[in-house]
């Protein structure tokens, strides 16, 4: 019997965020298909937050130290749902390097044995969002002359700022295989000379199946009603809400993954990763302001109303660019667009780019 061969994937798996870990998981699931092993190499960003005194230092309140009692009497009950949540989910579902790495140097030091070394997906070479540089995620910890490959790698923004670009330089034209998430990456990595390929992020090249499987057990305390997935708080936001609402004659269910406490009545708190994909699936509406909330409505076919973010927000453009339904985003000011999606040209144009993309990784690891 042959020995599998081991990818080392360097991604955002320890943010806690739905999404970053979502993404892991697919990723994982991706590559095992393919029939290789896989284990991310268990970073820790700098700036990663994991116990109530790691965020009483990143607070506004950090200043007063006589503070940090109540802060904790506050927060603790938060951070450590927060904790079991995201931790429990690496744990139960991903597959990490026995050791782990809180720097740049630990991983230079000391780096992960494998055959191969993947970086991506997420916003890995974002450095305005990584404390502690990019570099790791160019896989420059790797042993001089081993296989690297980028899959669906993001810089978050139309453009690349200089600590990226320089990397990109560097360490690219050596990798095997290129691909970013983003149709605006692929020009950024084409002006710096680096051949790229558009890929889809790695929840949306998982087949929907998977995806109803991975939450079949969990059940969504208030089913067929709009969801409201906000990362960004804003008026605006809040006053298109109160328009699906109206159109959809229900209250919408809110996704709080910030509140200390359940502050509304027909709110989601801090739900398991599994009931966060189960909310989607069982959505009569989807409003949200995240890549990964437009991800999963894509993913369960459900209406969506898209108000972009402050920043980041060309991540979103591309997928619904790809997707056909520019028209789901909300002009500051304007209406909803509530007329009905042809889910049949949505999915044909999704599959073939998730055919496409399962192409690239299946060729990227074979090379």
């Amino acid at each position: 019997m042959s020995v599998k061969k081991r990818v080392s994937v360097i991604t955002l798996h320890r943010v806690k965020n739905y999404g970053s870990v979502l993404q892991s998981y697919a990723t994982q699931r991706l590559i095992e298909e393919l029939g290789y092993e896989c284990e991310f190499v268990d970073y820790w960003r700098p700036d990663l937050l994991d116990s109530v005194d790691d965020y009483f230092q990143k607070s506004r309140w950090s200043s007063y130290p006589l503070l940090r009692i109540p802060f904790r009497v506050v927060r603790a009950r938060w951070v450590e749902r927060n904790h079991a949540v995201f931790n429990g989910f690496v744990d139960d579902f991903l597959n990490v390097s026995p050791n782990s790495y809180y720097n740049a140097q630990e991983l230079l030091d000391n780096p992960p044995i494998a055959d191969m070394y993947c970086v991506g997906s997420d916003q890995i070479w974002n450095s305005e969002y990584n404390a502690g540089g990019t570099a790791p995620f160019f896989a420059t910890f790797a042993p001089n002359g081993a296989k690297r490959l980028s899959f669906s790698s993001s810089f978050g923004k139309h453009d690349a700022l200089p600590e990226s670009r320089a990397l990109a330089v560097a360490e690219l034209p050596s990798f095997s295989a290129v691909s970013v998430r983003e149709a605006a990456g692929v020009e950024v990595l084409k002006s710096l000379g680096v051949r790229a390929t558009h890929t889809l992020d790695p929840t949306l090249v998982l087949e929907p199946d998977a995806w109803s499987q991975f939450c079949a057990r969990a059940v969504s305390p208030r089913p067929s009603k709009p969801l409201v997935y906000q990362l960004n708080r804003g008026a605006e936001f809040d006053r298109v809400v109160k328009e699906v609402e109206h159109e959809s004659r229900a209250v919408a269910t809110r996704l709080d993954i910030s509140s200390a406490f359940p502050v509304l009545r027909a709110s989601v708190h801090q739900p398991t990763v599994p009931n966060w994909v189960a909310l989607f699936r069982d959505a009569s509406h989807v409003v949200t302001d995240s890549f990964h909330g437009v991800a999963f409505a894509l993913i369960f076919n459900k209406p969506m109303t898209v108000v972009l973010p402050p920043t980041y927000g060309d991540r979103l453009l591309s997928i619904l660019e790809l997707a056909g339904l520019q028209d789901r985003v909300v002009p500051r000011g304007e209406a909803p667009n509530f007329r009905a999606i042809d889910w049949s040209e949505v999915n044909r144009r999704v599959d073939a780019s998730r055919l496409d993309s399962r192409e690239f990784l299946r060729r990227a690891l074979a090379v």
